[in-house]
């Protein structure tokens, strides 16, 4: 293999369609990043002994979330493959096996932190520490109202990763901005009327809500994407 000068020569439509997916892309990112540092600063304001529960959780969150994120990687490949080969009836039997090995998972991940969430959380947290028994409790209680979301976030990371494989980039960027409001909107309400425990619900929130608008986009443009398809 040989380089030549041909192969320094950049493509400027080619430059362009890559910022216009990478660009939206990377502020969905930033504007969950930031709805994130808010809803950091309220559980800030709940004392030591909440936050270590709830980082103690997030921990543990962040390994089992590795499935969807998976899937979603998979989607943005898959969906842009098909269709560039114009094969409708495979983009249809991809969304299938998405949701179908969704649903799996979200029963196989909830099964098990019914069965071992305690003690896996343990691993997160010193039991020689004060308050060690009150941070378990706090991020028992976390971990469960995640365990009722986790279908809406495989939900989320599947329709927004096929829209973004299909090339459909303003809806998923504007649910990152949707998920960012939620995320903020319920760490800063829903305490006032429930407690400390409102600001577990906010993660929830978010991916429902992001999940909803990603979903029913895909639906509403698939129809016309397969119609260009076949042009």
């Amino acid at each position: 293999m040989q380089l030549t000068k041909a192969d320094w020569k950049t493509d400027p439509a080619i430059l362009l369609h890559l910022c216009r997916l990478g660009i939206p892309t990377g502020l969905q990112m930033s504007m969950i990043t930031l709805g994130g540092m808010v809803l950091q600063s309220v559980l800030n304001g709940f004392g030591v002994v909440f936050v270590a529960g709830y980082t103690a959780a997030n921990k543990l969150y962040g390994i089992l979330e590795s499935a969807s994120v998976a899937f979603g990687y998979a989607m943005t490949a898959y969906m842009g493959q098909n269709r560039g080969a114009r094969n409708a009836a495979r983009i249809d039997a991809g969304i299938r096996a998405v949701l179908a090995l969704s649903a799996g998972f979200t029963a196989a991940i909830v099964t098990a932190m019914l069965l071992a969430g305690k003690p896996l959380l343990g691993l997160f947290l010193s039991t020689e520490e004060a308050g060690a028994a009150d941070a378990l409790a706090v991020a028992y209680q976390y971990l469960m109202v995640l365990m009722a979301f986790l279908f809406a976030l495989f939900v989320l990371q599947a329709y927004r990763s096929s829209l973004q494989g299909l090339g459909e980039m303003t809806v998923p960027t504007l649910s990152g901005f949707a998920e960012m409001l939620m995320r903020m909107g319920a760490a800063l309400v829903l305490p006032t009327f429930i407690g400390q425990s409102g600001v577990f619900f906010a993660e929830g929130a978010a991916w429902v809500c992001a999940a909803a608008l990603n979903l029913v986009w895909y639906y509403i443009r698939i129809g016309k994407i397969k119609r260009e398809m076949m042009q």
